[in-house]
Parts: C-alpha cells; structure tokens; sequence
C-alpha cells in the first residue's frame, strides 16, 4: 500500500480470495509504528481508494489433504483468507490463534463462521500456544500455516522437526534476524 504521504507498507489481504475488485486489509495501531499503522488509523476511512503495487503472494495455499493454522496477533490476516479458501474446498483444516487479550483478536467471529476448528489462545486467560501437544506427532499430508512474531514461528519450526519435508509453510512480519 502507498500511503498518501509516500509511506509503502506491506499488508496481507484477509478479504475472499475470489475477490478481485477489492482487496482488504487488516493493520493494527503500533504504539512505536514508524508511521504506516499510525497513519492508517489516524487518517483513512474505509472504502478510501489508495494506491498499491502488486499483490504478490510469497505464502501461497498449496494442496495438502488436511491443514493445521497457527497465527500468533495480526498473523490472522494471511490465515483468514486461507482457511477461508480450505472450507471452500471442503478440506478438514484446524486452527489455532494466540493473542494478548480476546479484545485483541481479530476476525473471530468470521473464524467461527467457516466450520473449521478454531481453538484461541489468550495469553492473559488461557496462556500460550502448547506447541508440545500440537506439534508432537507429525501428521503427514497435512500443511502446518504459520503467520506471527518471530519468536513464535521459531518455536514451531523447532518442534516440527520430524514432520515430513515441506510440511511447514510461514510467513514472516519482517525478514528474519
């Protein structure tokens, strides 16, 4: 997305995948944003027509015979349109969303609406993602999606490492340390 300021951030769409005369975009407010969230907030409206280059898909859906989501924060957006693309399928898939605080997890409601399996984990209630218990038995032909902070696909790279070659797909809020 191009700001009108100049600013380009990068954004995954969360809207339908058949939907190719809009695009939607999910942007949480960062308190240190370098001033795409801030702006966003503060400034656009929605329906508002920016200018964008692309899109380009780097987390593309590939064919596997079930899927197992995890998204850690605004990690939700890329896996949104996925499990929305899998229910349309009619593929058994499974998700498993982290968040600080319910009030802080996005799309929930549309998540519920698909049919899949969607276990929340809130860190202030429910605690974290128990990647030992979701992680420890491989599951071949299943694709394992993961969007979030680092630290968190980290974590499950580690624990999948007798999972079948390929199996794990992610995508990344910023290019890896």
């Amino acid at each position: 997305v191009v700001l009108p300021t100049g600013i380009t951030r990068q954004y995954s769409l969360c809207g339908s995948p058949g939907e190719c005369d809009t695009y939607r975009i999910a942007v949480r407010r960062e308190a240190r944003s370098r001033g795409g969230s801030e702006y966003v907030h503060a400034f656009l409206r929605p329906g508002q027509k920016l200018a964008i280059r692309g899109p380009r898909n780097n987390f593309p859906l590939q064919d596997h015979d079930g899927y197992l989501f995890i998204a850690g924060g605004i990690g939700i957006t890329p896996i949104l349109a996925m499990a929305r693309e899998t229910a349309a399928r009619g593929a058994p898939w499974r998700l498993v969303y982290a968040g600080s605080s319910a009030a802080r997890m996005a799309f929930t409601d549309e998540l519920a609406e698909l049919g899949g399996t969607v276990e929340c984990y809130e860190s202030d209630r429910t605690g974290r993602i128990p990647l030992d218990e979701l992680l420890s038995q491989p599951q071949p032909g299943t694709g394992v999606y993961a969007c979030g902070p680092e630290p968190l696909l980290a974590a499950i790279a580690e624990h999948m490492t007798q999972w079948p070659p390929g199996a794990l797909h992610v995508e990344r809020f910023a290019s890896r340390p």
